[in-house]
């Protein structure tokens, strides 16, 4: 059973066309994702209509029984389905999902089952940052904190120069 802002939910309003949800399991982990609720069919122009005509034949999905779409948490126990957000469009419902995943940094996150981010961000996506040592204006520093005030002062000496 859905539940969105702490109320059961049966049906949707028929301007919604999608949810971004989150599920939680009963070992702890959770997982993010984003489902369509109703899709569209174009439909052939009716005799004597223009060509170009829209006609569309919407179609509620099986979103009331709908579990995840990941392999990880097929054989996982639900403990709660919870509807973070409903939208209109699919833009909409893209954009909440990734911005929630990666608020909670999902794809590395030991907590979230979600194996990927939009299909682009992986758990491997960290691999690729440097750590090592950087030589700013003559001093070698490999404290994200010290180059962070290295860089701080000469933004504020160069505004102070442009003033």
């Amino acid at each position: 059973m859905w539940t969105y802002k702490g109320y059961k939910v049966t049906e949707l309003p028929a301007e919604v066309v999608g949810m971004v949800y989150k599920i939680y399991y009963t070992d702890g982990t959770q997982y993010i994702g984003s489902k369509l609720v109703r899709t569209h069919k174009k439909l052939k122009p009716l005799k004597g209509m223009r060509v170009n005509a829209n006609r569309r034949e919407w179609k509620e999905t099986n979103w009331r029984t709908y579990n995840g779409s990941s392999k990880l948490v097929k054989d996982k126990t639900i403990l709660s389905k919870v509807i973070m957000y409903l939208t209109k469009d699919k833009r909409s419902m893209s954009y909440l999902e990734v911005k929630e995943l990666m608020a909670v940094d999902a794809s590395v996150n030991p907590s979230y089952v979600n194996e990927n981010i939009g299909g682009k961000y992986f758990e491997n996506v960290l691999d690729g940052v440097y750590t090592g040592s950087v030589d700013i204006r003559g001093g070698l520093f490999n404290d994200w904190e010290e180059k962070l005030w290295i860089n701080t002062i000469l933004l504020v000496r160069v505004r102070t120069k442009e003033q």
